[in-house]
């Protein structure tokens, strides 16, 4: 489904340009999901209420949609949320309060038809000083809260095993997004910031097995645009786009919900910013005026520098008539391939470097190619030194290698 464009707004979509939609039988007159079909609505109003927080209108709308329940009107209807937005937009906000409400739901934890609550929650990040740091400021919301301060034990901070412990063996733990990240742990909801730093399946296998056997789990992601090394993001976000534009959305448990500027427009035009900053215009003095100095101090040198971060369609696919005027296509191809041999005579064992007239011969003939989508694969020539990679420029990003597990809805 995708949202109406307007070329002069200036305040932030409220309304994704990519989500997947809710059953038609949850819809209410005035266009959302009723309050009997969704948790969002007691989400709002717990975080309104107990917690003293000021929503932004993305945010109460992302809260109703994503905290669909099921068809049977129990649990939720999405275990695994995707919401990709630019940055600086309350998106973290946003996932720390779904940790919030669903751990006070219930005092006791318990998960069941009349409340979905939580015992343990785990918040993962590329960067485990980042996580222990959104913990700390989640320990400061609680504690600063006359009615959660009085179901707060503890907040541990000491030898990398940060923790909020809750009253009846509730708890909220940090947690690095690696391998052996929440390994051993039973979770009840697992939160993934900035999903674009996954560039192996490692961490998703450790951690998202996790909720396995609890009765209502919920797989959080939010993240901004990534690049081609999101091997996560941008198999998973496939994934669901597949499923929207064929409308088969009906069964699946994979929601996808995506503030950015269509692919088929200048990222420049600054007209269309407004589609990947729902906050622009609404919190603080975040506008337009500040979006633009943001992107135009790159714009000169990269096309692609600034252009997740304003616009959230940098990594997704790649438009050369979006490249700066200054910078040809051309120049993006062959900087991949100065990239890519001086990371392959590192890694290879020849003591020479192949001639730079054989890489020549590599290159694709046709024009309009930028560095990040993988050109037409070509043989690679006889004679080449062994463990030589393939002559397929970028292929590390490229979408024929091996994709991670999917998960079907």
């Amino acid at each position: 489904m995708t949202a109406v464009l307007g070329r002069t707004a200036r305040v932030g979509s409220t309304v994704p340009r990519l989500f997947t939609p809710p059953l038609p039988e949850h819809v209410g007159p005035d266009g959302l999901i009723s309050r009997d079909w969704s948790w969002g609505y007691d989400c709002i109003h717990f975080l309104e209420k107990y917690v003293g927080w000021r929503l932004l209108p993305w945010q109460k709308w992302l809260y109703i949609h994503a905290l669909e329940k099921g068809a049977d009107g129990t649990g939720f209807r999405f275990k695994f949320i995707f919401v990709l937005i630019a940055r600086q937009n309350g998106k973290s906000r946003w996932l720390k309060g779904l940790g919030l409400w669903r751990l006070f739901a219930d005092e006791h934890g318990e998960s069941h038809a009349r409340c979905p609550g939580a015992k343990q929650a785990v918040l993962a990040c590329q960067n485990l000083q980042y996580a222990e740091l959104m913990l700390k400021e989640v320990h400061l919301e609680i504690a600063d809260s006359p009615r959660l301060s009085r179901e707060l034990k503890s907040y541990r901070a000491v030898n990398g095993q940060h923790r909020v412990d809750l009253t009846n063996e509730r708890y909220w733990r940090a947690a690095a997004a690696s391998r052996r990240g929440a390994r051993s742990l039973t979770c009840d909801v697992v939160m993934l910031d900035e999903l674009r730093e996954h560039k192996t399946w490692e961490a998703w296998q450790a951690i998202v097995p996790t909720t396995t056997v609890v009765p209502y789990p919920q797989i959080v992601c939010c993240s901004n645009a990534g690049d081609s090394y999101s091997e996560v993001l941008r198999t998973q976000r496939d994934g669901a786009l597949r499923r929207i534009q064929t409308g088969e959305t009906a069964d699946t448990d994979i929601g996808l919900w995506e503030w950015s500027v269509p692919l088929d427009v200048d990222p420049r035009d600054e007209s269309y910013w407004y589609l990947a900053n729902p906050a622009m215009g609404v919190l603080n003095k975040f506008g337009l005026k500040i979006s633009a100095a943001i992107w135009r101090p790159s714009n000169t040198k990269t096309c692609r520098a600034s252009k997740p971060s304003i616009s959230a369609n940098g990594s997704m696919r790649s438009n050369p008539a979006l490249c700066p005027p200054s910078i040809g296509p051309r120049r993006w191809i062959w900087a991949a391939a100065a990239h890519r041999m001086r990371r392959c005579t590192r890694r290879s064992t020849s003591t020479t470097a192949e001639p730079a007239a054989m890489w020549r011969s590599r290159l694709p003939a046709q024009t309009g190619i930028c560095m990040w989508k993988s050109p037409p694969p070509r043989p690679a020539p006889t004679g080449s030194p062994a463990g030589w990679p393939s002559a397929n420029i970028g292929s590390r990003g490229s979408r024929c290698s091996a994709p991670g597990p999917q998960f079907q809805g």
